[in-house]
């Protein structure tokens, strides 16, 4: 039912007729002359669609907040049980550059201070043990959101079906994603493949 139905109507009186429509059992509708009872089931049939839509992204809103904090909690409890290894790295990357700078001061072998200071055997172990705490510059801190990819599909091919989306000028690419995405869904594909979209770039 188009909404342009309802333009000329005044809100109020628009929730007072959706208001009677909710009220009103079968046989009061059959009542009704056919004006009037299309007039209410009208206006109560944009009001229930007005209020699914609000539920329908409100549900969607909460579900991605919650996916948000789920993976904030992850990320912060990693940090918490690495945290005294992070420390250690600090302290001995302070140390390393402690050296390096006073050994060129006292033009003093590099080589001897660290062999001396650390070991080089120890040095690269440490080095090592660095490297896997590092995380790449680009990485994203919601790869994990890949895991609830089944509870997102089981709703939003239809989510994308139902409603259309209208955005500002700078958010055009974000538009033209999701029409990939309708696109992929209704061809039960599921590789971007020759889908690219200019702006989106894809969590690796």
């Amino acid at each position: 039912m188009p909404p342009e139905l309802a333009e000329t109507i005044p809100p109020y009186r628009l929730r007072q007729l959706a208001a009677r429509g909710g009220r009103h059992s079968v046989s009061h509708f059959r009542r009704f002359p056919p004006e009037k009872r299309y007039a209410i089931l009208a206006a109560f049939l944009l009001h229930v669609a007005e209020e699914l839509t609000d539920r329908t992204i409100d549900f969607h809103r909460r579900l991605i907040g919650r996916m948000f904090r789920e993976s904030e909690k992850k990320q912060w409890a990693a940090f918490i049980d690495q945290g005294e290894a992070v420390q250690q790295k600090l302290l001995n990357y302070s140390r390393l550059t402690t050296v390096i700078a006073e050994a060129r001061r006292d033009r003093r072998s590099l080589d001897a201070a660290i062999e001396t200071e650390f070991g080089w055997d120890a040095l690269e172990q440490d080095g090592q043990e660095a490297r896997r705490l590092a995380k790449p510059l680009d990485s994203s801190n919601f790869l994990d959101f890949r895991s609830r990819y089944p509870q997102f599909r089981q709703y939003t091919p239809k989510f994308l079906e139902t409603f259309q989306f209208e955005a500002i000028p700078a958010q055009k690419g974000l538009l033209k994603a999701l029409d990939v995405l309708r696109q992929m869904n209704r061809q039960q594909d599921n590789q971007i493949g020759e889908h690219s979209i200019p702006g989106i770039r894809r969590l690796s």
